[in-house]
């Protein structure tokens, strides 16, 4: 049951001051059948043949801007897919290049109302780069919320989206700025 170059079972959890470099050359570069929350420290995923992190339960960025981190992804699939949860990013520096979509929590069956598969940004610096038709620079399966946080969104592909939010969408602060192409 290998999903992955760096795979759990259970949590993962990222701290420190170290820096973590993967390339996947078969699959997902970091992947978790429960959540994955990174704190601080920096990680590179330098290439993934699927997805760059892909978690079932939740992704969670940053707690405080002090010891914010750093996170840059290349991948072939999406570059952040949360499966069965949500995504909370609150500090750091994010770089996402991809060839699918960006950063995405994907439940779509919404039979269970327990998950929630919704975005969250209240802080950091997200910069995301899609180059594959129809993709997605972030795609939310319930409700995309910005409440801080600068955005730079750049997709090019036909039929290519910066914000896709099957629910509601809120913008209260932060600053978004998007270029669409194709």
């Amino acid at each position: 049951d290998q999903k992955g170059t760096f795979f759990s079972e259970g949590q993962i959890i990222f701290s420190g001051t170290g820096t973590l470099n993967v390339t996947s050359y078969g699959g997902h570069a970091i992947c978790s059948d429960d959540y994955i929350r990174v704190r601080s420290g920096k990680i590179n995923v330098l290439a993934a043949a699927k997805d760059g992190i892909n978690t079932n339960e939740m992704f969670r960025v940053g707690r405080m801007a002090s010891s914010a981190p750093v996170i840059t992804i290349n991948a072939t699939g999406d570059g952040i897919d949360c499966g069965k949860g949500n995504i909370l990013i609150e500090a750091g520096d994010i770089t996402v290049n991809t060839i699918d979509d960006g950063i995405v929590a994907s439940y779509e069956e919404l039979t269970d109302a327990t998950i929630d598969p919704s975005i969250t940004i209240r802080g950091g610096f997200l910069k995301v780069n899609t180059t594959g038709e129809k993709g997605m620079a972030i795609k939310s399966n319930a409700n995309y919320t910005q409440t801080g946080g600068t955005i730079q969104i750049s997709t090019k592909g036909n039929g290519s989206k910066a914000i896709n939010s099957e629910k509601d969408a809120a913008f209260t602060g932060g600053k978004l700025t998007a270029i669409l192409e194709g």
